[in-house]
């Protein structure tokens, strides 16, 4: 946190010893009247850093995660946007704007990486979801097929 110190404020110079005085901060800026915690250089601004490990998410992302999303999935997402935008505005918490945005991206890679794919495994989801059987194999059965 930054602390002005404004002419009058803390005398006519308004001097750095005056400015740390008042922050009780150990290391002042030399710029008149800004002071900072010692363990930040005056100036230095936050930048964007990996969220749980992972990469960013930019702000065109949204956008971007809409455009590669097919069918009904597009409906759901802008659903979900908004409920999670209003509920950040109220909150001032971003975290459920990013983990709702991350969710929807690796859905969006699906869909890039292999929309035939993507649309086979949303048929099974919906043949699942109507208690209907669908056709599984175990995982032996899968790496054998795969070669793996």
């Amino acid at each position: 946190m930054h602390v002005k110190a404004a002419t009058g404020e803390f005398g006519a110079l308004g001097h750095a010893a005056e400015a740390e005085a008042a922050c009780g901060s150990t290391t002042c800026s030399t710029r008149a009247g800004y002071c900072a915690p010692a363990r930040y250089r005056v100036g230095m601004m936050p930048s964007p850093s990996a969220f749980d490990g992972d990469q960013p998410v930019s702000t065109s992302t949204p956008r971007e995660i809409r455009a590669a999303l097919i069918g009904e999935e597009i409906a759901h997402f802008d659903r979900e946007y908004r409920q999670v935008m209003a509920d950040a505005a109220e909150s001032l918490d971003l975290f459920g704007v990013v983990s709702m945005l991350k969710r929807w991206q690796r859905v969006a890679w699906s869909t890039r990486d292999d929309p035939e794919a993507h649309r086979h495994m949303l048929a099974c989801a919906d043949e699942l979801n109507a208690a209907g059987a669908v056709a599984t194999e175990s995982w032996e059965q899968t790496k054998a097929r795969l070669s793996l």
